[in-house]
Protein backbone atom coordinates (compact mmCIF):
# COMPACT_ATOMS: atom_id res chain seq x y z
CA UNK A 1 0.00 0.00 0.00
CA UNK A 2 1.14 3.45 -0.59
CA UNK A 3 0.90 6.48 1.43
CA UNK A 4 -0.04 9.88 -0.05
CA UNK A 5 2.28 12.41 1.41
CA UNK A 6 0.90 15.32 -0.56
CA UNK A 7 -1.48 17.47 1.29
CA UNK A 8 -5.05 17.28 0.22
CA UNK A 9 -6.48 20.31 -1.58
CA UNK A 10 -9.12 21.92 0.43
CA UNK A 11 -12.33 23.37 -0.95
CA UNK A 12 -10.93 26.81 -0.29
CA UNK A 13 -7.85 26.04 -2.38
CA UNK A 14 -9.98 24.67 -5.22
CA UNK A 15 -12.15 27.80 -5.23
CA UNK A 16 -9.06 30.00 -5.19
CA UNK A 17 -7.53 28.18 -8.17
CA UNK A 18 -10.86 28.19 -9.96
CA UNK A 19 -11.33 31.95 -9.46
CA UNK A 20 -7.79 32.70 -10.71
CA UNK A 21 -8.50 30.72 -13.83
CA UNK A 22 -11.79 32.55 -14.30
CA UNK A 23 -10.05 35.89 -13.77
CA UNK A 24 -7.51 35.01 -16.46
CA UNK A 25 -10.26 34.01 -18.87
CA UNK A 26 -12.22 37.23 -18.16
CA UNK A 27 -9.04 39.26 -18.64
CA UNK A 28 -8.33 37.62 -22.03
CA UNK A 29 -11.96 38.15 -23.10
CA UNK A 30 -11.77 41.86 -22.18
CA UNK A 31 -8.44 42.24 -23.98
CA UNK A 32 -9.93 40.50 -27.03
CA UNK A 33 -12.95 42.83 -26.97
CA UNK A 34 -10.69 45.88 -26.68
CA UNK A 35 -8.63 44.71 -29.65
CA UNK A 36 -11.80 44.15 -31.69
CA UNK A 37 -13.13 47.63 -30.78
CA UNK A 38 -9.81 49.30 -31.65
CA UNK A 39 -9.62 47.45 -34.98
CA UNK A 40 -13.24 48.44 -35.75
CA UNK A 41 -12.54 52.09 -34.89
CA UNK A 42 -9.38 52.09 -37.02
CA UNK A 43 -11.20 50.69 -40.07
CA UNK A 44 -14.14 53.04 -39.52
CA UNK A 45 -11.79 56.05 -39.39
CA UNK A 46 -10.07 54.90 -42.59
CA UNK A 47 -13.44 54.49 -44.28
CA UNK A 48 -14.59 57.97 -43.19
CA UNK A 49 -11.32 59.53 -44.41
CA UNK A 50 -11.88 57.88 -47.79
CA UNK A 51 -15.43 59.24 -47.96
CA UNK A 52 -14.16 62.70 -47.02
CA UNK A 53 -11.53 62.57 -49.79
CA UNK A 54 -14.21 61.52 -52.31
CA UNK A 55 -16.54 64.34 -51.18
CA UNK A 56 -13.74 66.92 -51.47
CA UNK A 57 -12.89 65.59 -54.93
CA UNK A 58 -16.54 65.92 -56.01
CA UNK A 59 -16.67 69.42 -54.52
CA UNK A 60 -13.60 70.45 -56.50
CA UNK A 61 -15.08 68.98 -59.69
CA UNK A 62 -18.40 70.77 -59.18
CA UNK A 63 -16.67 74.07 -58.42
CA UNK A 64 -14.67 73.82 -61.63
CA UNK A 65 -17.85 73.02 -63.59
CA UNK A 66 -19.59 76.04 -62.05
CA UNK A 67 -16.62 78.22 -62.96
CA UNK A 68 -16.79 76.89 -66.53
CA UNK A 69 -20.52 77.73 -66.63
CA UNK A 70 -19.68 81.31 -65.69
CA UNK A 71 -17.52 81.71 -68.78
CA UNK A 72 -20.21 80.08 -70.91
CA UNK A 73 -22.76 82.52 -69.52
CA UNK A 74 -20.39 85.42 -70.21
CA UNK A 75 -19.89 84.17 -73.76
CA UNK A 76 -23.68 83.92 -74.23
CA UNK A 77 -24.24 87.50 -73.05
CA UNK A 78 -21.37 88.74 -75.20
CA UNK A 79 -22.88 86.97 -78.22
CA UNK A 80 -26.35 88.35 -77.43
CA UNK A 81 -24.91 91.86 -77.13
CA UNK A 82 -23.05 91.53 -80.44
CA UNK A 83 -26.22 90.27 -82.12
CA UNK A 84 -28.17 93.24 -80.78
CA UNK A 85 -25.51 95.70 -81.96
CA UNK A 86 -25.41 94.10 -85.43
CA UNK A 87 -29.20 94.23 -85.64
CA UNK A 88 -29.15 97.92 -84.79
CA UNK A 89 -26.41 98.60 -87.32
CA UNK A 90 -28.48 96.86 -90.01
CA UNK A 91 -31.54 98.88 -88.96
CA UNK A 92 -29.54 102.12 -88.87
CA UNK A 93 -28.60 101.58 -92.49
CA UNK A 94 -32.20 102.45 -93.35
CA UNK A 95 -33.28 106.01 -93.77
CA UNK A 96 -36.26 106.26 -91.38
CA UNK A 97 -37.32 109.66 -92.61
CA UNK A 98 -37.93 108.18 -96.07
CA UNK A 99 -40.37 105.65 -94.63
CA UNK A 100 -42.08 108.35 -92.55
CA UNK A 101 -42.28 110.71 -95.53
CA UNK A 102 -43.72 107.98 -97.77
CA UNK A 103 -46.50 107.19 -95.29
CA UNK A 104 -47.22 110.88 -94.65
CA UNK A 105 -47.53 111.48 -98.42
CA UNK A 106 -50.04 108.65 -98.73
CA UNK A 107 -52.23 109.73 -95.80
CA UNK A 108 -51.74 113.52 -95.97
CA UNK A 109 -54.72 115.38 -94.55
CA UNK A 110 -56.64 112.21 -93.62
CA UNK A 111 -54.78 110.84 -90.62
CA UNK A 112 -51.80 111.17 -88.32
CA UNK A 113 -48.98 108.65 -87.91
CA UNK A 114 -48.59 108.11 -84.18
CA UNK A 115 -45.63 105.78 -84.55
CA UNK A 116 -44.03 103.41 -86.98
CA UNK A 117 -41.61 100.54 -86.54
CA UNK A 118 -39.48 98.58 -88.97
CA UNK A 119 -36.67 96.07 -88.56
CA UNK A 120 -33.79 94.61 -90.52
CA UNK A 121 -35.99 91.84 -91.93
CA UNK A 122 -38.33 94.34 -93.58
CA UNK A 123 -41.28 94.04 -91.18
CA UNK A 124 -43.12 97.35 -90.83
CA UNK A 125 -45.79 98.36 -88.28
CA UNK A 126 -47.75 101.61 -88.55
CA UNK A 127 -49.90 103.08 -85.77
CA UNK A 128 -52.27 105.65 -87.31
CA UNK A 129 -55.02 107.85 -85.86
CA UNK A 130 -57.97 109.19 -87.91
CA UNK A 131 -61.32 110.83 -87.33
CA UNK A 132 -63.55 107.94 -88.50
CA UNK A 133 -63.67 104.30 -89.53
CA UNK A 134 -64.28 105.31 -93.14
CA UNK A 135 -61.10 107.41 -93.21
CA UNK A 136 -59.16 104.52 -91.66
CA UNK A 137 -60.31 102.17 -94.41
CA UNK A 138 -59.39 104.80 -97.06
CA UNK A 139 -55.87 105.11 -95.63
CA UNK A 140 -55.44 101.34 -95.57
CA UNK A 141 -56.64 101.16 -99.18
CA UNK A 142 -54.28 103.99 -100.22
CA UNK A 143 -51.28 102.24 -98.66
CA UNK A 144 -52.23 98.93 -100.33
CA UNK A 145 -52.37 100.47 -103.85
CA UNK A 146 -48.60 100.51 -104.33
CA UNK A 147 -47.63 96.91 -103.57
CA UNK A 148 -44.03 97.48 -104.67
CA UNK A 149 -43.17 99.39 -101.48
CA UNK A 150 -45.41 97.69 -98.88
CA UNK A 151 -46.90 94.28 -99.38
CA UNK A 152 -49.02 92.02 -97.19
CA UNK A 153 -50.31 95.02 -95.25
CA UNK A 154 -52.73 93.61 -92.65
CA UNK A 155 -54.92 95.31 -90.11
CA UNK A 156 -53.82 94.05 -86.69
CA UNK A 157 -55.77 96.32 -84.31
CA UNK A 158 -58.69 98.71 -84.62
CA UNK A 159 -60.26 100.83 -81.85
CA UNK A 160 -62.19 104.02 -81.19
CA UNK A 161 -61.75 106.23 -78.13
CA UNK A 162 -64.41 108.22 -76.22
CA UNK A 163 -63.82 111.32 -78.39
CA UNK A 164 -64.54 109.36 -81.57
CA UNK A 165 -60.95 109.17 -82.83
CA UNK A 166 -60.10 105.88 -84.50
CA UNK A 167 -56.70 104.25 -83.94
CA UNK A 168 -55.54 101.31 -85.98
CA UNK A 169 -52.36 99.37 -86.62
CA UNK A 170 -51.17 97.96 -89.93
CA UNK A 171 -48.44 95.33 -90.22
CA UNK A 172 -46.75 94.34 -93.44
CA UNK A 173 -43.56 93.79 -95.39
CA UNK A 174 -41.46 96.71 -96.56
CA UNK A 175 -39.42 96.75 -99.77
CA UNK A 176 -36.79 99.36 -98.93
CA UNK A 177 -34.96 99.16 -102.26
CA UNK A 178 -38.13 100.15 -104.12
CA UNK A 179 -38.92 102.88 -101.57
CA UNK A 180 -35.45 104.38 -102.00
CA UNK A 181 -35.71 104.26 -105.79
CA UNK A 182 -39.06 106.11 -105.65
CA UNK A 183 -37.50 108.84 -103.53
CA UNK A 184 -34.22 109.02 -105.45
CA UNK A 185 -32.03 107.72 -102.63
CA UNK A 186 -29.09 105.51 -103.57
CA UNK A 187 -27.40 103.27 -101.06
Amino acid sequence: MSVNLLPQATVKDVKKADSSLRGMVVLFVWLGLLVVVFVFLFFNESLEKGKLRDAESQKTTLLSQITDLGTTQDEYYTLAYKTLVLSRIKTDQYVPSTIGNYVKEKIEGTGKVQQYYFDAKGVVRLQIETTSYYTAVKIWHELLKDKTVMSELNLTSFSQDAKGKVSFQLTGTLNLAELYIEHGITK
